[in-house]
């Protein structure tokens, strides 16, 4: 028996699209990185659908004995015009040979990036912590780029845990907590980067420089450190607000009634985690890059 899996093709999905509830429309499976991608991405393509059925999955929807992830994705066979993977850029546009997909990543037909490290860097438009991260990026010139002259010459096992170890050792929970980054200037020197011009002028090109630093940072890493302890910390203050009216105008106090009061009906942590990735996407900005991509293929 063949393998269903390398049998679902662009040509299988395309040909029976023909069979499904919308044949005057083409059918697209867009396979993402995993669960959490999914809403992201639906909310990407929307202004395609008129003319697409594209379809959001991952790959363990389609093929439940197996698991999701990039490196799976861009191994996946029978790419075409209708089955497209779209993939976290981390740092294959930034470093030359980060890794064996590098080129895979830069220029596959069927492959589109998210151009900033993550989804997670997309998605922290939508926070009110922006002016957070922008003071922050620009704090962080120095000891960023020499992370990146380490990653490009590689010299880290894990790149991805070396950065939530550099952020830990720099206390910029702490740091981001006080909404004071200047201790963090001066940290590394640059005169050891050999290849900041070419790193920085790849920054620049897609305005990722200075202030904007933190689109290319690991962008799980700056969620749990920076962002999401800044939209808790306003969701709480808000709480404060209610329960203090409550208080006020001669009621007990009652915090879950001033939670209920605000549509949170769990942990405040789970509701920013849950809002972060599925609600409130229709005013993100797909990057530039990743917009022309998903142009060329649907358009």
């Amino acid at each position: 028996m063949s393998d269903l899996k390398n049998n679902v093709t662009s040509d299988w999905i395309r040909a029976t699209g023909f069979f499904g509830h919308t044949p005057h429309r083409i059918s697209v499976s867009l396979f993402v990185e995993g669960d959490d991608d999914v809403p992201l991405w639906v909310e990407a393509v929307k202004p395609y659908q008129d003319k697409y059925d594209i379809r959001v999955t991952t790959n363990k929807m389609v093929n439940p004995d197996e698991g999701n992830g990039k490196d799976k994705l861009l191994s996946m066979q029978g790419l075409g015009t209708s089955k497209v993977v779209a993939v976290d850029a981390d740092y294959d546009l930034l470093i030359d040979n980060y890794s064996a997909n590098t080129e895979l990543v830069r220029t596959g037909e069927f492959v589109v990036n998210t151009t900033w490290y993550s989804l997670e860097n997309i998605l922290m438009q939508k926070t009110h912590s922006i002016p957070l991260l922008e003071s922050f990026s620009e704090s962080s010139i120095g000891w960023f780029m020499d992370y990146l002259q380490k990653v490009s010459e590689g010299i880290y096992n894990s790149p991805a845990r070396k950065f939530g170890k550099i952020l830990a050792n720099l206390n910029i929970q702490k740091l981001a907590a006080s909404g004071d980054f200047s201790a963090l200037k001066g940290v590394y020197s640059n005169e050891g980067i050999t290849n900041m011009e070419t790193i920085g002028n790849r920054l620049s090109e897609m305005d990722c420089a200075g202030r904007n630093l933190w689109k290319v940072m690991r962008g799980h890493n700056l969620w749990n450190t920076i962002v999401k302890p800044d939209e808790e910390r306003l969701i709480n203050e808000r709480i404060k607000e209610i329960t203090d009216q409550q208080v006020a105008e001669g009621n007990p106090f009652d915090r879950i009634a001033a939670m209920n009061q605000l549509g949170i009906y769990t942990r405040v942590k789970d509701f920013v985690e849950v809002e972060f990735y599925n609600n409130n996407l229709d005013g993100i900005s797909i990057p530039a890059e990743t917009r022309s991509k998903l142009d060329s293929l649907f358009s």
